[in-house]
């Protein structure tokens, strides 16, 4: 089977400082941290200009973009009923813009007359998106994904750094998900990860089953840099299943308080319970590393990116796409910070399909 890679490149437009609450800033002469220099658009024509310049494929109709964090799809009508309660006030890094709004600009600017998403990561997750500018490329890349899915292939590879390490370097599994009830609020169901389940709860619905492969690219005492590929994501899979191994993403404020240290020993709390709400509160030798203090945690974003997609059969009956995307300058700020560098630079793989800009 033929491979065809992309070596993806992405310019930065305009970056401006940020406008960052000031008992947020370090103490290096007042400067802002690094996590608050992102998502801060002057206007709605430099969003989409933004957008535009991190547009990391465009080939006959296919466009892939590199989506930062913080920015969704489109404003949600309601608030989730799951999260009501907590995600408002618990998120931050927040944009007044979504990518439904800027399609019109990023269309005009690279020629086409329409873009449609085909795939984007949730809001707070960064990395590949997918487009298209007809019907013919749309049904393509759901043909290719509706395969991958019905296989439970893994088509879709992550990166996340996340807190302490999980509790197996490298582990392939099939596993649930479902919700559990609050049994003191109503309306509140948290998402958990299952090892059984009957064949009725799947008819139903109630469980969502996963094959998910994850590998420890690598790590240290306080923190480890992982590719984690999921046959899905719905539910917030990946975020809980990390949870579930122990070592939350690192600026995850759904699912990172799920998982306490008490002398020095990591342990799993109710995810019900109040105490697995809000921003995780970092081990002392972690938020020096990061130069955050005590109770800046909120600031921190989720350090969750889609890095690589593969569509299979995309270029022929044995010839697989695959596109990479760069990490957020935020991210690679943290992985220097704490010295977590993987064995392989996936930037660096050569070339064998040229991307038109």
């Amino acid at each position: 089977m033929t491979l065809a890679r992309l070596r993806i490149t992405s310019r930065n437009v305009g970056v401006l400082n940020c406008r960052c609450c000031s008992r947020y800033r370090t103490e290096n002469r007042g400067q802002c941290h690094e996590y608050q220099k992102h998502n801060v658009w002057r206007s709605l024509k430099h969003f989409s200009d933004f957008l535009t310049s991190n547009v990391i494929y465009n080939k006959d109709g296919l466009l892939v973009l590199n989506k930062p964090y913080g920015i969704g799809l489109s404003p949600s009508p309601t608030p989730s009923a799951q999260h009501s309660r907590h995600t408002d006030k618990m998120i931050v890094g927040q944009s007044q813009y979504y990518l439904t709004e800027a399609l019109p600009h990023i269309a005009g600017n690279l020629g086409y007359n329409s873009l449609t998403v085909l795939k984007i990561p949730e809001r707070y997750t960064s990395g590949v998106t997918v487009l298209s500018s007809c019907n013919k490329v749309m049904d393509k890349v759901r043909t290719c994904m509706k395969k991958a899915s019905g296989r439970l292939q893994s088509c879709a590879y992550y990166w996340a750094v996340v807190i302490g390490n999980p509790q197996t370097d490298s582990a392939i599994q099939k596993l649930g998900l479902t919700f559990k009830e609050n049994p003191t609020i109503d309306n509140d169901k948290q998402p958990i990860v299952v090892r059984d389940w009957s064949k009725n709860a799947m008819k139903r619905g109630d469980v969502k089953v996963f094959k998910v492969h994850h590998h420890t690219l690598c790590k240290n005492n306080l923190a480890s840099l992982v590719e984690i590929c999921p046959s899905a994501t719905k539910w917030h899979f990946l975020r809980v299943y990390l949870a579930h191994l122990m070592s939350p993403v690192l600026g995850d404020n759904l699912y990172g308080s799920r998982v306490h240290q008490v002398m020095g020993v990591h342990l799993a709390i109710n995810p019900t319970s109040d105490a697995a709400r809000g921003p995780k509160k970092l081990p002392k030798e972690l938020q020096a590393a990061l130069a955050i203090k005590p109770g800046q945690e909120v600031i921190i974003p989720t350090h969750l990116h889609l890095r690589r997609l593969i569509l299979p059969h995309y270029l022929g009956k044995d010839s697989d796409l695959i596109i990479e995307a760069p990490l957020p300058s935020s991210f690679q700020w943290t992985c220097q910070a704490l010295g977590l560098n993987p064995d392989y630079d996936a930037e660096n793989v050569r070339c064998t399909i040229n991307c038109d800009r």
